[in-house]
């Protein structure tokens, strides 16, 4: 379609979005329609308000997240205009949606031409996934294995680890279930295997 031909089509998407009786899944698709017209004319209000309408009435549904997160990952300049609060979200989100809150993050901090707010809430999102998880790759997405990626993959599973509950699976009520005589033995191969990173 030619550019001139959206701005109608945006409006007639907007009304579908206003259906209170649209269900969910009609609606995120229209949101995604939507923001996809303005991103392409250049709708900086519009898009403005389709963000706000994505955190009210589409933040419930992961699948409606990864759709907002791809309109800001490709919005240029004051398009991304008050989609900060939604990089933090997705951000600090559950796995595999944190993975899209990211993506958009990462996307932001390559355009400087992002409003101020929305590079700061990027950067910081990125910066906070670096020190979790460690150095990002210096050259391309593509890297093979390296002692410094194979430490970070470590230091990853530890952190999980460490942050799981102390509910003592092995004892009562749980003990003396048939899977427990293998789960011993793979906490004690895990418990050897630290030992030997720790060179003890």
């Amino acid at each position: 379609l030619e550019d001139s031909a959206l701005a109608p089509i945006a409006e007639r998407l907007r009304d579908l979005l206003r259906e209170p009786a649209s269900p969910n899944g009609t609606r995120a698709q229209a949101w995604a329609a939507h923001s996809e017209a303005c991103l392409r004319i250049g709708a900086t209000s519009e898009m403005r308000v389709a963000l706000r309408y994505a955190v009210r009435h589409l933040s419930e549904r992961e699948a409606s997240g990864a759709i907002v997160a791809d309109a800001l990952a490709r919005a240029k300049g004051r398009l991304s205009e008050g989609g900060n609060a939604i990089v933090d979200g997705l951000s600090s989100h559950q796995w595999p949606l944190r993975a899209a809150g990211l993506a958009a993050a990462a996307a932001i901090t390559q355009r400087e031409s992002a409003p101020a707010m929305m590079l700061a809430a990027a950067h910081a999102a990125v910066d906070a996934f670096r020190e979790a998880h460690g150095s990002l790759a210096a050259s391309g997405w593509h890297q093979s294995s390296s002692p410094n990626s194979h430490k970070a993959k470590r230091r990853r599973l530890l952190l999980e680890l460490r942050d799981l509950p102390d509910d003592r699976v092995l004892e009562e009520p749980f003990a003396d279930r048939p899977e427990d005589a293998d789960f011993r033995a793979l906490c004690a191969a895990v418990h050897d295997r630290i030992g030997f990173w720790m060179g003890s």
